[in-house]
């Protein structure tokens, strides 16, 4: 007989059971790099904002702009806001096409408009807690946190308590088959990935010091699916990293403390429908967060570029005509907070029922193929159910 946690892309396990090259660079002022917007942070964002910055270089006139990012981690970012850090080397920005590019930033430096990460500022060491005041964080779409596996593995669940081991004693911890520390590939302590799983799995993300640093998530997923012992290797990345790396790399189910059975973040192995972090049953999610500088007098945003940016995603700026950024948000493998059914405060705090404004979990499920239960309303309210009597984005909801 098949369990709640099973039909919830569950899996029961034991305490320690674990299952294009860019072009040549340009000048970051180019004139053909339209109103460059500058941000500094982690990798874990970078299939959204990469979403972000393709649909803003579609527009035309004053809204046209080019998101230029430089991705050294999620920490080095709010440590660039709050200390005014000019930016230099190189940094990715993406084309009309959607395809990502490097430009050399000036010799000079160039001032920042806005920090982007999985995490809070409150978990980098280097970053007051509480933030100053002219420090704003807004949220942006949901991100799953998740452990990967290579294909061939036959491990397919991570208990909280076997990540301790593993990712907090290397070899010495014992948690067989990820004993081997050449194949157990992390990031550092500036990571989003690694300070929210720390959190997690109660390993500081700086005493993740057993294994090989594979620098960004493109060097875990290329790592972990290259692994000469797929039986032995395991690696941590965003889900946004790892659904777009399905045919290189497994997601594990998690199994938190407390918990009964593990999670995938989906509701099987092969959907993309997040059903497991929209209600709760993974663990280790995540709104991403903006950071910019704000005018101590009007709150404002001081950045003007900023402003707009952050302004379109929290919903405070009128987005531009053809600017569809309910979709590229669900397209970039993020989950809108209007298809949540629960919410928390912090990283990684107590969750709470959440109920939005208006829900656009049908529209997410169906851009995900997942149709079983939906019910499309192409005529508007009028073919809604009592029960479901709103339209939004042509399917029924409570509201």
């Amino acid at each position: 007989m098949m369990t709640r946690c099973s039909a919830l892309g569950a899996l029961a396990i034991p305490l320690l059971l674990a299952a294009g090259r860019p072009a040549v660079a340009k000048p970051c002022n180019d004139p053909t790099i339209v109103n460059p917007i500058y941000g500094l942070g982690g990798s874990a964002s970078k299939p959204f904002l990469a979403k972000l910055s393709t649909a803003l270089a579609k527009l035309s006139g004053a809204d046209q702009a080019t998101i230029v990012f430089q991705s050294p981690g999620a920490c080095v970012g709010i440590y660039g806001v709050i200390d005014d850090t000019k930016i230099t080397g190189t940094a990715s920005y993406w084309d009309a096409s959607g395809v990502e590019q490097t430009c050399d930033l000036p010799a000079g430096g160039q001032a920042i408009d806005f920090a982007n990460m999985a995490n809070s500022a409150a978990l980098c060491s280097q970053a007051p807690n509480p933030l100053p005041a002219e420090i704003g964080d807004y949220e942006g779409p949901v991100n799953s946190i998740d452990f990967v596996v290579p294909l061939a593995s036959s491990q397919v669940a991570i208990s909280a308590a076997a990540g301790y081991f593993v990712f907090g004693f290397g070899t010495a911890g014992q948690a067989a088959p990820w004993v081997n520390e050449s194949l157990i590939f992390i990031r550092d302590q500036n990571s989003a990935v690694q300070q929210l799983l720390g959190v997690a799995i109660n390993v500081p993300a700086e005493k993740w010091t057993h294994g090989v640093n594979a620098l960004n998530q493109n060097g875990v997923i290329t790592k972990v699916a290259a692994a000469s012992d797929p039986e032995a290797a395991i690696g941590i990345v965003s889900g946004e990293a790892a659904d777009g790396a399905r045919d290189k790399v497994r997601i594990l189910a998690y199994q938190h403390y407390g918990q009964s059975c593990g999670y995938l973040p989906d509701s099987t192995s092969t959907a993309f429908d997040k059903r497991n972090v929209r209600d709760g049953h993974y663990y280790v999610w995540t709104p991403q967060h903006f950071f910019a500088r704000k005018d101590a007098i009007t709150g404002e945003i001081v950045s003007p570029s900023a402003r707009k940016l952050i302004g379109y995603i929290t919903g405070d700026v009128a987005l531009p005509a053809g600017f569809d950024l309910l979709t590229l948000e669900i397209q970039a493998n993020t989950v809108p907070k209007c298809a949540m059914k629960v919410w928390r405060s912090g990283d990684l705090g107590p969750l709470v029922k959440y109920t939005p404004p208006r829900s656009c979990a049908g529209y997410f499920e169906s851009l995900k193929g997942s149709t079983t239960g939906l019910t499309a309303c192409p005529g508007g309210p009028s073919d809604c159910p009592s029960s479901a009597p709103a339209c939004n984005y042509g399917y029924c909801e409570v509201q």
